[in-house]
């Protein structure tokens, strides 16, 4: 593979030989054409494409609702390369269903990839709502209004993602709560292992990671 950038080539589609060029983002890819193609067998190979099946249908019908959560600092890499790369390892057995429905989420798949770990926050159930609190100081730092706490939820088969807007007097709260003091609190309720709270900055474009750690 190539990366190409030519008036001649311009931004569409175009076969040139064995040559094949396309835009994407900005940029030309020349690719050259398979001359044989291959459809190996093995065990491991099957395996291997088993895995991609399951998590691909994992994303479309399911983890997709997620994609802003799965972040990269690398240019061109989309929001569903950085989620196989993570989760294919977890994906040998299907995760959803013939009917789309989540049927086995093993402990340690990625719900958000940030740059910030998890422990990063903390919640903590206050009657039938939610406390935050941020943990770490240079996340605290970046925290404004307008910020979202991301509540995602496994039940019943599906993911549901629930988006709480940080007020000014949160951030100002959550600025400060590396005392480890309540923050944030989020009117709704949940079982207290089915959620997870991601933190997202729609100007930064950064966010917090979540992982499954029960089983489901």
């Amino acid at each position: 593979m190539a990366i190409i950038n030519s008036v001649f080539t311009g931004k569409s589609r175009k076969s040139i030989g064995n040559v094949t060029t396309q835009s994407y983002g900005g940029r030309v890819i020349a690719r050259e054409k398979p001359v044989n193609v291959r459809n190996p067998k093995t065990l491991s190979q099957q395996a291997q494409r088993g895995k991609m099946a399951n998590i691909v249908s994992a994303w479309r019908n399911q983890f997709v609702a997620l994609k802003k959560f799965f972040r990269t600092g690398a240019a061109y890499q989309s929001a569903y390369n950085v989620f196989v790369a993570l989760n294919i390892g977890f994906a040998s057995e299907p995760i959803v269903n013939e009917f789309g429905q989540i049927s086995n989420l093993p402990i340690g798949i990625y719900l958000a990839s940030g740059q910030y770990p998890e422990h990063f926050l903390t919640k903590s159930k206050l009657e039938e709502k939610i406390g935050v609190t941020i943990t770490n100081e240079e996340l605290a730092s970046k925290i404004k209004a307008g910020d979202i706490l991301a509540i995602i939820s496994v039940g019943d088969g599906q993911i549901s993602l629930t988006e709480h807007v940080i007020t000014e007097t949160e951030a100002s709260n959550l600025q400060s709560s590396v005392a480890n003091q309540t923050a944030a609190v989020i009117e709704e309720d949940y079982p207290e292992d089915t959620f997870k709270i991601v933190w997202f900055s729609p100007t930064l474009g950064q966010c917090s990671t979540a992982r499954v750690d029960v089983d489901f």
